[in-house]
């Protein structure tokens, strides 16, 4: 019989061991900040769930550039995810990460709104639907100008983040178990793109 011991070491070898080092501290608290944001999406904190949500990818992404940058080049990225992200796919210029570029700008938006002053002046239309909406949503004007629209689709940054963990070798199943239960259960909430099934946390 297969030892739990042999299986957990089959199931890591696609993933680099965690360390003592900046990067785990980056992936550590980006995990929180990912549960945070659909904790509280489930909640009905629409604008501040997608500021969460910029917050977790912008430090899964600089958790995997740390490894390569010294902090003060790490800082003068601030907290612009369009640079971060092209910084990120030069340096996983192997893996198929394009296809998240929408995502990604998407998330940009909402910093923008991180505090009320555009909101007040320009106002705004926004949603977070969990899945895509066909036929799309559709926000409309009786009169004046049309304020900005910030919509992020959920399930979209959960694929994202998955693709960002794959591409960076990191084992979710570390950083998810540090969560207490509510937290996994809100990750895996209406998430197909992580399995809830057993977890390997080594």
């Amino acid at each position: 019989m297969t030892s739990v011991f042999t299986r957990i070491a089959r199931s890591l070898r696609s993933y680099r061991v965690p360390t003592p080092g900046i990067d785990n501290h980056y992936f550590r608290l980006a995990t929180q900040y990912y549960a945070a944001a659909r904790g509280g999406v489930f909640a009905g904190c629409g604008t501040v769930a997608g500021n969460l949500f910029h917050h977790a990818v912008e430090l899964y992404l600089k958790g995997d550039l740390s490894t390569g940058l010294s902090r003060v080049q790490l800082t003068k990225y601030g907290h612009n995810l369009r640079k971060l992200w092209s910084a990120y796919k030069r340096k996983h210029s192997s893996s198929p990460l394009s296809s998240f570029d929408a995502t990604i700008n998407a998330l940009h938006k909402f910093e923008a709104i991180r505090y009320p002053n555009a909101i007040a002046a320009k106002g705004m239309f926004y949603g977070l639907p969990i899945t895509r909406p066909d036929p799309p949503l559709a926000f409309k004007v009786t009169s004046g100008s049309t304020p900005p629209t910030y919509l992020l689709v959920v399930n979209e940054v959960d694929e994202l983040i998955r693709g960002l963990l794959v591409a960076s070798s990191v084992n979710p199943g570390f950083y998810f178990s540090q969560l207490g239960s509510e937290g996994r259960a809100i990750i895996y909430r209406d998430n197909p793109a992580f399995d809830p099934g057993p977890l390997t946390t080594a």
